[in-house]
């Protein structure tokens, strides 16, 4: 019997995580900024012929005969690349100056019982560079037995929480407070109440420190506990109460993907301005010597102005050699209308969310997205606010109008807001907004307390469960075959879908894999693809992403997506990180963008955590790394599997990547799906060898 069938069904969309367990310089490969003129030229020529009528090219399905890919002594395809300064996105919205000047004292509450550990120890020195005056840093510091022994100047090493004063040069140890639960909104009220009592000031600022989510900041491992958004604003409320206080001038989120519509609506009442980043933070986090304005211009600074020394000192110094990094500041007191906007929005579409919905997810699939993963167990479906809703507001009444006021109400809370290049244009705020129900995690979510958008949710998903079976994506036109050529770029591909489920169609993706003898399909990645009225493109370039330690190779996943203007190709890729003598994993990404404008070439490696926050990855190098391969059975089953049985060595910044073209003659199997707003799908597939030259 051939494989597959065709009574087989391709791999779920998309494929299923590997199963649970327990960035200095690098190479560029050459093919990157080739690859981004090709992609460009290729994908508009074929939709040019998509809208003039369309190619017939198309190929033959047959028999998958096994045909093994060889191995072959290939030239490193890469070059080394070098620090470049790094272009930045920003806007920046007037606002009303509040009183200038005065002293302050900035509370830093710091979750380091976790393997961020080594972090906060570089970011408590860091304080202490800044001059004193007319500024005091007060750190609740709690520390873990786990990760490093590292003694503090003038306070050594603990594994308890102590409340520390940074001075110039050193620290003050004002007490130890024994084993704390730092995910406990209590012991965030005492801290207030001490840190204020202690240290009077004319303003008072918050900062959470550690891993992050839109559920809030964590974890303590000591106690398993994280500190969720409404959380943090009952412990601060009422911390703030006890010392006669009604708001923070500014609360601070010195974490992971904080900067999103569900954390500023649950701290707002207990802040004026918060500053927080859309993406994942590298592990330098803030730079905390922009407080140091504090002495430079003492008479001079208001709130806003502190927060936007906090953004750009950030992007200066966080966004060379990091992949995407952003920082937002915000005017909390304009919050509550952007809620009554997005709940105006809400009302207005959501009893006939059908009719709009497959336009809301177009804006959603077009907009920015942070805290991605190939994974869709890991990934966060962060989407920037200001993107999704600036893609609607040309849509149709009672959308468009809506979708335009709260655009309008957005822009009145982001005060400043910048971003890396391969960040995209992030705008300041995000929202959580999976494409598909399957992949909402309700339960997680409903604890952020968010307001109005889970309603909107439910009735996007809900319009999405009641598309008819007429009206959902279906290949059966072409007998899910598609057409495909090769040329210089790699495979093409290209398919006719039922014209019934046009108006419904938000997305293509085109899975790329090689046959083994027994038939096994071994996908060597994805990439997005494009559709225009019922017909669907897509292009993989057919080589292999191949990680080498200078020891060992192995072959890795790729992810391959391009910006809106295709100025970006980024490559997400999942690993697995084993600790020195450990049969323990970790989940990690690697996450490469090359900018064909700037030439610049970064990377970044993220872990995700299991109490649901995620934060950049220190490996320790004699740990292993080892790439996860999907892998589709003959019986129709598929497994992501680990593509090396001896590990690479993990010292990440001498990590080399090369790209390895497949061999003439190799046997692939190509898949494009379709999907709609509610998740329905279906697939044509192309079966072939690729040819000689």
């Amino acid at each position: 019997m051939s494989y597959p069938p065709e009574s087989s069904v391709p791999p779920p969309p998309p494929p299923p995580p590997p199963p649970a367990a327990g960035s200095a310089s690098s190479r560029m490969p050459v093919w990157l900024p080739l690859a981004a003129g090709i992609a460009l030229v290729a994908v508009i020529a074929v939709v040019v012929a998509m809208v003039a009528g369309g190619d017939d090219r198309s190929g033959t399905g047959s028999s998958l005969v096994a045909v093994s890919t060889t191995e072959a002594t290939t030239t490193t395809l890469a070059i080394t690349t070098t620090t470049a300064a790094t272009t930045t996105t920003s806007t920046t919205t007037t606002v009303p100056q509040p009183e200038a000047g005065g002293s302050w004292t900035v509370l830093v509450y710091g979750l380091g019982d976790n393997n961020l550990e080594p972090a906060l120890l570089r970011d408590l020195v860091e304080m202490t560079t800044v001059p004193p005056a007319a500024l005091s840093f007060v750190v609740l510091a709690d520390r873990s037995p786990d990760y490093t022994d590292e003694a503090l100047p003038g306070i050594g090493d603990w594994d308890t929480a102590k409340i520390l004063t940074a001075g110039p040069g050193g620290f003050t140890e004002e007490a130890d407070l024994g084993e704390l639960n730092m995910g406990d909104p209590a012991v965030l009220t005492d801290f207030i109440v001490r840190g204020i009592a202690g240290h009077p000031a004319d303003h008072y600022a918050l900062v959470l420190w550690n891993h992050g989510a839109p559920t809030g900041v964590g974890r303590d491992e000591s106690h398993g506990d994280v500190l969720t958004g409404p959380e943090i604003a009952a412990g601060a409320a009422a911390g703030l109460a006890a010392a006669g206080l009604d708001r923070f001038d500014l609360i601070g989120f010195d974490a992971c993907l904080m900067a999103a519509y569900e954390v500023a609506a649950a701290v707002a009442p207990v802040a004026d301005y918060m500053a927080a980043s859309e993406e994942v933070e590298p592990n330098e986090g803030w730079d905390y010597s922009a407080f140091g304005i504090l002495a430079e211009q003492p008479d001079a600074v208001t709130t806003p102005g502190l927060g936007e020394e906090i953004v750009s000192h950030f992007l200066a110094t966080s966004a060379v050699g990091d992949s995407a990094v952003t920082m937002s500041l915000l005017d909390l007191s304009q919050v509550g209308d952007l809620v009554a906007t997005v709940d105006a929005l809400n009302q207005a579409i959501g009893p006939d969310m059908a009719t709009f919905a497959a336009a809301v997810g177009r804006a959603r699939n077009a907009a920015p997205s942070y805290g991605s993963s190939p994974i869709p167990e890991e990934d966060f479906f962060m989407v920037d606010l200001g993107g999704l809703l600036q893609s609607l507001v040309d849509a149709e009444a009672p959308l468009g109008a809506s979708a335009a006021a709260a655009l309008d109400a957005l822009r009145q809370v982001v005060v400043a807001s910048e971003a890396s290049p391969a960040a995209g244009p992030a705008t300041g705020l995000t929202v959580y907004f999976p494409p598909y129900p399957q992949y909402y995690r309700e339960d997680w979510y409903l604890a952020t307390e968010a307001p109005v958008w889970p309603e909107f949710l439910n009735a996007y998903y809900a319009a999405g469960a009641a598309i008819p079976e007429e009206a959902q994506p279906s290949f059966a036109p072409v007998g899910n075959q598609a057409g495909f050529y090769f040329d210089d770029f790699g495979l093409n591909v290209d398919a006719t879908f039922d014209q019934g489920a046009v108006e419904n169609i938000v997305d293509a993706i085109l899975y790329t894999g090689v046959v083994a003898d027994d038939g096994t399909v071994t996908f060597v990645g994805e990439g997005q693809g494009l559709y225009a009225g019922n017909q669907s493109i897509a292009a993989n370039p057919l080589n292999v992403l191949i990680l080498d330690d200078g020891q060992d190779q192995a072959v890795a996943y790729q992810d391959i997506s391009y910006s809106e203007d295709y100025n970006l190709i980024i490559l997400d890729v999942p690993l697995a990180y084993y600790p020195p003598e450990s049969d323990q994993y970790l989940e990690i990404i690697l996450h490469l963008t090359y900018n064909a404008t700037t030439e610049e070439f970064t990377e970044g490696f993220f872990v995700f955590d299991e109490s649901g926050t995620v934060g950049e990855f220190e490996a320790d190098p004699a740990g292993l790394i080892v790439p996860w391969m999907l892998e589709w059975y003959p019986d129709g089953t598929t497994d992501w599997v680990q593509t090396s049985d001896v590990g690479l060595w993990a010292d990440l910044p001498n990590l080399l990547y090369d790209f390895q073209d497949l061999d003439p003659g190799t046997h692939i199997y190509a898949e494009l799906q379709v999907y709609d707003y509610g998740g329905n799908w279906d697939y044509a597939y192309v079966d072939t060898v690729i040819p000689a030259e």
